[in-house]
């Protein structure tokens, strides 16, 4: 059995990953699928979505489901940026072997580390403590960010997901800074 829990944060469904053993999280305005984990209920930002993407789940998990992981690694990917297994090569993967090449159960090299980071996107995972650790300096670090920024100004695509943007660019510094780190292969991979 696995001591690895993948959640893909998505506001798009992923049929193919329907089956899949990633546990797939819903962000964003559109209908919730009814197998995906909501995170617009209990302990949430949900409206803040519009600005945190798939923040809005991770701070979801943190203060709902993180006390309650039986897991010793927690691992986060996006609808299009996966984890992929030390061994595939990223230039032969297809959409008829995707799933083959997702990482679904940690490696005997991570006892090692306290977390593992695919650069420079916001794919990591750590053990509970320090996926806990990490949320409880990102999300106070955000609101400072917010009483500096605003939401007023914030249009258009790109300057609306700024607080996404800078949680990505912060995620590299933390976990290189206060943890013993391992880098991981990552795959952007659009099966619309």
């Amino acid at each position: 059995m696995s001591d690895l829990n993948i959640y893909c944060v998505t506001n798009k469904r992923l049929k193919f990953l329907e089956d899949f053993c990633y546990n797939l999280a819903w962000v964003g305005q559109n209908e919730i699928p009814n197998n995906y984990i909501k995170c617009n209920n209990k302990i949430n930002i949900y409206y803040k979505e519009k600005y945190y993407s798939e923040l809005t789940f991770q701070y979801w998990y943190w203060k709902n489901l993180l006390n309650l992981e039986k897991k010793e690694w927690v691992g986060f990917c996006q609808k299009r940026r996966f984890w992929i297994k030390k061994n595939s090569k990223i230039t032969d993967i297809s959409k008829s072997n995707i799933k083959e090449n997702l990482l679904t159960e940690s490696y005997e090299s991570w006892k090692s580390y306290d977390s593992i980071i695919c650069n420079p996107i916001n794919i990591s995972g750590a053990k509970k403590k320090i996926t806990n650790d990490w949320f409880n300096t990102l999300f106070p670090w955000l609101e400072r960010c917010e009483k500096k920024f605003g939401f007023k100004k914030l249009h258009g695509y790109d300057t609306t997901r700024l607080y996404a943007y800078l949680a990505e660019r912060y995620l590299s510094f933390w976990f290189k800074k206060y943890t013993k780190y391992l880098e991981s292969s990552w795959i952007f991979f659009d099966n619309s």
